[in-house]
């Protein structure tokens, strides 16, 4: 049997609104299981003004909440209380297992409490860089989302929804002597240095679209020692504590995580206990490596002599790998011109060759050139190659400022006698030619159809309707009916629109004639079928006289309606079978409901057996 996380998933969420600055953290909890709940509370905190931070599925919520939202959001329903200040994990124990770890996190994160957990204390100055970090991936199988990755595109850029999977390795002593355990104070401590870590690099997007969702799983069992194992041998650690939570590869694990979310890339996070260890290392000398552009990276709990309470640092930098981000540090030996990422942007923040600074164009102490995050940034080179960039300053990310399409079929038959036709199309969004030298190629975006709209005659835009029931997709089929036309000539636009907000610019247009008249059949014979209609115009009533065709002794299915220019019945004047041969009938020029008609034009619409003919009249009163 397959499952998730075996003890806590957490979504961090970053929304950049105007008023949560002003806001105070708050901690919501929530006792319902369903994530929809979680996810349905989220969106009211924001739409009362507050800043989702991290939400943990699916009782916790930390967020930034206005004060005068808080009646509003306590007695809208699903909340169960909102809190402040440091809290007691025993008082949450009735959320589960994961609940002291979420709330040791939200003090040490949040209420300041890092400090006395020994989680602030700076890195050794003797420790390493995290030199030889990279491992090339030759995987030939993962993933088949977003709109046009494939097989080995995990984690191209780091725009929308990524999801972390953290697997913290338990040694069982079976093949290797266990030297390692997990205790409840490292556990605590790894989970509140990952929530840091990646709350940093969410409050350096800013306003960029950034979401991380993390799936935590503590002491997962394997035969192996994981520090006690060179890194060329970390697929048997690896490859078992992922067999133990149900999946047959690290790939197929990282594909489970993403789609239970539903987002767009998926990493994982394998940690190794060091403690007991000499030097903190694996024994070929290594402590923190990523796949270039994923799906994993490793990490020892001490990391060398960066320490537990580096770990954020450390973390920050091996998945900024996983999105393709180069090294800048002088012992990596990367270029200037080096380059890599899905545009392809240079290395010019890098101290290579030239020690510190070595570029000459941007000293920034980023992230990639292996420091804390107490003065940790992201340079403008590595923004590049995570996909950061807004060239033409218009909000809209380069990776993501691209264009819908949208085709609307034909209607037929054109002429029409349908006053309401019903339309069909498709939209798709488009893509940025994928650079990236050292990945896959495959041209990839995150965006989604958001919406389709139509208009007619140059009109107010219109909301079509995805025929999937749902815009959550890159291709969209759609459908709308319009309101009723006049008789005439019609142009009917369409647009797409993207998830950032690009629409279609050049609309799919359709040209429609509706014409009551159209395809009638010719009648030879005027005495054999046909409608009359004195006086024309008329008013208050008009006698209308007709003839029905057919041979005598047989009767004919036949239907009397009057409608009015926009094609809507006004009255039906006959229904049912009558026999061949000439009638009559009147109009009073009311409705069915018997209330007065308005002074205009009307279509009386006859239809026997195969036969139909239309007869315009003109009430004036």
């Amino acid at each position: 049997m397959r499952t998730l996380s075996t003890i806590v998933a957490i979504p961090l969420v970053f929304v950049l609104l105007g008023t949560a600055a002003l806001a105070t953290p708050r901690l919501v909890t929530l006792d319902s299981e369903d994530w929809g709940t979680l996810r349905h509370v989220a969106r009211t905190i924001e739409d009362h003004g507050g800043r989702i931070r991290i939400a943990c599925v699916p009782h916790f919520i930390m967020a930034d909440i206005p004060d005068r939202a808080m009646a509003d959001l306590l007695t809208a329903g699903s909340i169960s209380a909102i809190h402040e200040g440091v809290l007691d994990p025993q008082d949450f124990t009735r959320y589960g297992a994961s609940a002291r770890q979420i709330i040791t996190a939200w003090n040490n994160v949040f209420m300041g409490k890092s400090r006395a957990a020994g989680l602030d204390e700076p890195p050794s100055p003797d420790r390493s860089p995290l030199i030889n970090d990279v491992i090339e991936s030759d995987d030939p199988t993962l993933l088949f989302k977003p709109p046009g990755a494939r097989v080995l595109d995990t984690s191209e850029f780091m725009l929308g929804n990524v999801v972390l999977g953290i697997v913290l390795a338990e040694s069982d002593g079976t093949t290797d002597p266990s030297s390692e355990d997990w205790t409840q104070t490292e556990e605590d401590n790894v989970t509140s240095e990952i929530i840091a870590g990646l709350n940093w690099y969410i409050t350096k997007a800013g306003w960029i679209p950034l979401s991380f969702y993390t799936v935590f799983n503590y002491a997962v069992p394997t035969q192996y020692e994981p520090i006690t194992r060179s890194s060329s041998q970390d697929y048997l650690w690896i490859n078992e504590c992922v067999a133990n939570l149900g999946y047959a590869s690290t790939n197929e694990y990282a594909r489970a995580i993403r789609d239970s979310f539903d987002a767009d890339w998926g990493v994982l996070a394998m940690i190794a206990d060091d403690s007991n260890d000499g030097d903190n290392k694996f024994p070929d000398g290594r402590f923190a490596y990523a796949q270039a552009g994923g799906p994993r990276f490793v990490m020892t709990y001490e990391n060398d002599g960066w320490g537990i309470s580096s770990m954020d640092a450390v973390m920050a930098h091996e998945i900024s790998h996983s999105f393709y981000a180069l090294d800048e540090y002088f012992e990596a030996g990367r270029a200037c011109t080096a380059r890599r990422g899905y545009m392809n942007v240079e290395n010019q923040n890098s101290e290579y060759p030239g020690g510190a600074g070595g570029c000459l164009i941007n000293r920034i102490f980023c992230i990639m050139r292996s420091v804390p995050l107490s003065t940790a940034r992201v340079c403008n080179y590595s923004k590049g190659q995570l996909g950061w960039w807004d060239s033409d300053g218009d909000s809209i990310l380069d990776i993501l400022d691209t264009f819908p399409e949208t085709e609307l079929y034909e209607y037929a038959p054109d002429p029409s006698v349908t006053f309401t036709p019903t339309y069909a199309g498709s939209s798709w969004v488009t893509m940025l030619p994928n650079q990236n030298s050292s990945g896959q190629g495959n041209d990839i975006t995150i965006n989604r159809i958001l919406k389709v709209e139509y208009r007619v005659d140059a009109g107010v835009w219109h909301d079509a309707s995805p025929n999937d029931g749902a815009w959550d997709q890159g291709n969209e089929g759609y459908n709308f009916t319009t309101d009723p036309l006049s008789g005439g000539l019609h142009v009917i636009e369409a647009r797409a629109v993207h998830t950032f907000g690009n629409m279609d610019t050049t609309f799919a247009v359709d040209t429609l004639t509706v014409d009551p008249t159209a395809g009638i059949r010719a009648v030879t014979l005027e005495s054999s079928f046909g409608v009359d209609a004195k006086p024309n115009p008329f008013g208050p009533t008009v006698e209308i006289r007709y003839s029905i065709p057919g041979e005598y002794g047989r009767t004919v299915p036949v239907s009397m309606n009057v409608y009015d220019v926009r094609g809507r019945e006004v009255v039906s004047l006959l229904v049912g079978v009558r026999s061949p041969g000439p009638g009559r009938i009147s109009w009073n020029g009311t409705y069915s409901s018997g209330s007065p008609a308005p002074s205009g034009i009307y279509f009386i619409d006859l239809i026997a057996g195969d036969s139909r003919t239309v007869k315009k009249v003109v009430l004036t009163r």
